[in-house]
């Protein structure tokens, strides 16, 4: 099916130090009109590692993306691989950044076949959307949320447990680490949306509120907005970095706004060039593609 093809993609990037001296997170997108990967990243390990980390994580996947689209299972581990690969040669190389890791979530389209499929690890998350009823939410790699996988521990109870910070799996270490990548990709459809985001994001938002708010939105931005307010609401002093990417597929002939082919190769070469200079944009932790 090729209804990808007649999608209108729109998307709304979002990340805060929150109540933090610095920001760890990193998020970023790359787009064509055929092909569109999105990737968040939560960096663990302290100052600098954590924010190196985390943006080595979104760079080296979106340039993956772009050099080589593709939606497959196969596709999505390669992805993971190769970024948890480009931390350990990072702390290879950088002694002082020994302890670095990093969660992420990525999500990728097709809009010629029309389909979509993500991965992560950690807890960081997706949630898919469809006609504003919530369909899809990935499942920690978490103490608490093994726990509740074995009914010891109810899921509203997350949010608020002392535990919570505790992870099973991140990237950057030598020790084996199980991802969950969806094992098929969804047909994408018109009335799709997708919110990826750190645990400093979904922490203050409840399910429920994220889908009340998204059948209220006028735009992906709007929505993200929103949801921004309520956790500004809810915070308290010294709140974590947060980070969120809200994407929606909108019934259109063609997609306004995405370049072609060209001039998203220029931007992520433009890319390449920031990281090596440590452009300023990094502090906000969205990468400037």
């Amino acid at each position: 099916m090729n209804q990808g093809e007649n999608m209108d993609l729109s998307i709304a990037v979002l990340s805060k130090p929150g109540g933090r001296a610095y920001n760890e997170d990193a998020c970023g997108y790359w787009s064509v009109d055929q092909a569109c990967c999105c990737v968040v990243s939560d960096g663990l390990g302290g100052y600098l590692g954590g924010q190196v980390a985390s943006k080595l994580v979104v760079s080296t996947v979106l340039k993956q993306f772009a050099s080589s689209p593709g939606v497959s299972r196969a596709k999505l581990s390669d992805f993971l691989v190769n970024a948890n690969q480009a931390l350990l040669e990072e702390k290879r190389l950088h002694p002082e950044l020994a302890e670095m890791r990093a969660t992420m979530v990525v999500l990728a389209f097709d809009f010629s076949d029309g389909i979509a499929n993500w991965a992560h690890l950690g807890d960081t998350r997706l949630y898919r959307f469809r006609q504003g009823c919530l369909q899809t939410q990935t499942l920690d790699h978490s103490y608490l949320q093994n726990m509740v996988n074995l009914g010891q521990l109810d899921s509203s109870e997350i949010r608020t447990h002392p535990m919570r910070n505790l992870l099973l799996g991140a990237l950057g270490s030598e020790a084996e680490y199980m991802p969950s990548i969806q094992s098929q990709p969804v047909t994408v459809e018109t009335g799709d949306a997708y919110l990826l985001c750190t645990d400093g994001f979904w922490q203050y938002l409840q399910e429920g509120e994220m889908q009340a708010m998204l059948i209220q939105a006028s735009s992906a931005e709007d929505w993200l907005n929103n949801m921004e307010t309520t956790l500004l609401e809810r915070v308290q002093a010294g709140n974590d970095n947060y980070s969120a990417i809200a994407v929606w597929l909108s019934a259109s002939a063609s997609r306004p706004g995405q370049d072609d082919g060209e001039n998203a190769a220029m931007r992520v070469g433009q890319f390449e060039d920031m990281t090596l200079q440590g452009n300023n944009n990094w502090a906000e932790g969205t990468l400037p593609l």
